[in-house]
């Protein structure tokens, strides 16, 4: 089996969890259960650890780790979240290194409009404010890796799943 990392990244209601859980059951059903391993950026930082999301925080070591267990232990694994690059730029350079072949990419460029409709549509909206969503909105955190696929508002959960199914069967890196 050929093991896969695969980050997707986004500003807070861009879509990256709706597709991250998809693209799980998905991959579950090629290579079965237990292959592949969800690393939620929130999740870690704010169910287990409850930090806040400042740089060097510590939720950032525990995300790395969970990524190098999966590497480790031959399991695909998705990294999705934030994950701003100012603060989690240099772990995630760093997983891209040791993971070598089998990195995909993608970030979520979807306008601060957009999220802030899917916003209202979420069952856990009331977990946080429009307000707050506007504060942390960052319209340009491209890791501005060559091989970094850009999703828009356009394309669906179910498209984004083909795409990163398509680029990990064909070795699109």
């Amino acid at each position: 089996m050929a093991q896969h990392l695969i980050i997707i990244r986004g500003n807070s209601g861009s879509g990256k969890t709706t597709v991250a859980e998809a693209l799980r059951n998905a991959l579950k059903t090629i290579y079965g259960k237990g292959s592949t391993l969800l690393v939620s950026q929130d999740i870690i930082r704010i169910e287990i650890l409850d930090v806040n999301d400042t740089p060097g925080n510590e939720s950032i070591a525990l995300i790395q780790n969970a990524c190098e267990y999966g590497l480790q232990n031959g399991k695909n694994v998705i990294l999705e979240g934030i994950l701003d690059r100012r603060k989690y730029g240099e772990m995630l350079t760093a997983l891209i290194e040791n993971w070598g072949d089998g990195v995909h990419s993608y970030y979520y460029s979807v306008p601060l409009e957009i999220t802030l409709k899917r916003h209202d549509m979420r069952p856990k909206k009331d977990i946080f404010t429009k307000e707050e969503m506007c504060s942390w909105y960052n319209a340009d955190n491209q890791l501005n890796l060559p091989n970094e696929r850009i999703f828009d508002e356009h394309i669906s959960a179910d498209e984004a799943v083909a795409q990163i199914l398509s680029d990990c069967k064909e070795g699109n890196y």
